[in-house]
């Protein structure tokens, strides 16, 4: 569970970076739309993990 929660976060960190960097330098749009991309990926990645554990 912890491997997972780091690999999570790995992800997380390193796109909001990216985005952060993007809306910045490229257009203003990539950070907000970007959070909401984070949003939805950590649902989705909980939420298979959630499925996977055993009942």
């Amino acid at each position: 569970m912890l491997w997972e929660d780091h690999r999570n976060d790995l992800f997380v960190n390193g796109f909001a970076v990216l985005m952060y960097a993007g809306g910045a330098k490229l257009a203003w749009w990539l950070n907000p739309s970007g959070g909401l991309i984070i949003a939805v990926g950590i649902i989705g990645l909980w939420m298979r993990t959630l499925y996977k554990q055993p009942q």
